[in-house]
């Protein structure tokens, strides 16, 4: 089961979960909120650049999370993220690649912790 799934509405909007439109978002702020409550100091998070082109507005990451688990194995998540021009708009353009960063966080945070709700930052925004 979901460990959003076991939390009132009150507790998801105190960790940081938004709804929008009726429906329940994460966010990173929930999510780094739940891996700590999860899993303490345990996990490490390590991202990495796999492309960027300044030119076309376009950025990919890879986030790799390793966790130690209570009996002491590594555990690794990993999740991708991307930004570009048409997924973003023109408040957050300026910061492509730390939102394709950010992204890259969400997903393997979500997996982590194994959380459903996609989180607001990986949605594709409306541009303006």
């Amino acid at each position: 089961m979901e460990i959003s799934n076991k939390l009132t509405d009150k507790e998801k909007t105190d960790l940081g979960f938004i709804k929008l439109q009726g429906k329940w978002y994460s966010t990173y702020k929930a999510l780094l909120g739940v891996a700590h409550m999860k899993f303490k100091d345990r996990f490490s998070i390590e991202t990495k650049m796999l492309k960027a082109d300044i030119e076309n507005t376009f950025a990919l990451c890879k986030c790799t999370i390793t966790l130690l688990n209570d009996d002491g194995d590594k555990l690794t998540y990993s999740g991708y993220g991307d930004a570009t021009s048409g997924n973003t708009t023109a408040n957050v353009r300026a910061s492509f690649i730390r939102m394709a960063e950010t992204r890259s966080i969400c997903r393997a945070l979500r997996i982590m912790t194994n959380i459903g709700e996609t989180a607001k930052e990986e949605l594709q925004e409306t541009k303006k």
